[in-house]
């Protein structure tokens, strides 16, 4: 008869923990430390990933007032013609962005799901 174990995570259960404890005195709080820093490591790779979208995001804003305001700019000093493009395509980009950016966080978390 053959019994194999199977178990999901950084971190072995308690019963093979105490096991690997036994065979090498120290391992089994080298195991639970090494899975503590590559936490933290997810986590703070995650917070820089939101501070960057943060950045990106007022980045986007400030581009898109700017072409913005030169299209009204251009449209009160007679230029209609290239202050409608400037406004039509600024706020043209800011659709498209909304409308791909849901599918691809869709896309995204089904990624993560998956085990």
């Amino acid at each position: 008869m053959t019994t194999s174990t199977a178990f999901a995570g950084p971190i072995p259960p308690p019963q093979l923990l105490a096991r690997y404890e036994r065979t090498l005195p120290g391992l089994a709080d080298r195991l639970v430390t090494v899975a503590e820093r590559e936490s933290e490591h997810r986590r703070a790779l995650q917070r820089r990933a939101i501070r960057l979208s943060e950045l990106g995001l007022a980045a986007a804003f400030v581009i898109t007032m700017t072409a913005l305001a030169g299209g009204i700019y251009l449209v009160h000093e007679g230029s209609s013609r290239e202050g409608m493009g400037s406004i039509i395509l600024a706020i043209s980009s800011l659709v498209l962005v909304f409308l791909t950016r849901g599918k691809r966080h869709a896309g995204d978390a089904a990624r993560t799901a998956e085990p």
